[in-house]
């Protein structure tokens, strides 16, 4: 109990110290440059009325300039606008459901990661922990396509120790699963240049 009080006033704390409830209402004036490099957007729903969100996260790990392109409080302040923005696809999607979501599909495009972006890691998981702990869980189902072959095997030795539950959430493709996507969330919802009917450039 005492825990999840500590947390609980941590999240306050901190949610009133970066306006956080007014971030939608007030983007950050780095947002464009942020976007450049973390090009990531909702596209629709499934049918169970999660948000899906879609990320080139091959952009982001594969540009050099990254850590350098804002200052780690623009990236933190802009991550903190994306979240509190997919907070706001939560509500709606809950309204027009008329049940409560609070989870999102997440499909990360790694076209373009090489090997060596994996010392990008530690910058991102500077801006998760700083910024998700104090967000509640949203984890659905998470699917990587475009997958460089050297995931493939790391994945299948990290797969072994992790909760069953967690690797049944996540799903990896080498290419596009045109067909996986259709089946799962209907033609309109993808994006054309993955084989679907949606028009939305991102």
């Amino acid at each position: 109990v005492k825990l999840a009080t500590d947390r609980l006033v941590s999240t306050v704390c901190w949610r009133q110290a970066n306006a956080i409830d007014k971030l939608p209402d007030h983007p950050p004036p780095e947002i464009a440059t942020y976007r450049m490099y973390r090009s990531c957007v909702v596209i629709g729903r499934n049918k169970d009325h999660q948000p899906i969100h879609v990320e080139r996260i091959g952009k982001f790990f594969g540009s050099p300039d990254v850590p350098k392109a804002l200052s780690i409080a623009q990236w933190l302040r802009c991550y903190s606008y994306e979240m509190a923005e997919l907070f706001k696809q939560f509500r709606q999607a809950s309204i027009d459901s008329g049940t409560v979501i609070h989870k999102r599909v997440y499909i990360g495009d790694l076209k373009g990661v090489r090997f060596s972006a994996i010392k990008k890691l530690n910058f991102m998981t500077t801006l998760k922990n700083e910024v998700e702990v104090h967000f509640p869980e949203i984890a659905g189902p998470i699917i990587l396509i475009n997958a460089p072959s050297f995931l493939a095997r790391i994945w299948s030795m990290v797969s072994k120790a992790l909760d069953p539950a967690v690797v049944e959430k996540i799903k990896i493709f080498p290419g596009i699963p045109t067909e996986f996507f259709i089946e799962r969330f209907g033609r309109e919802q993808i994006p054309i240049e993955y084989g679907g009917t949606n028009p939305i450039e991102f």
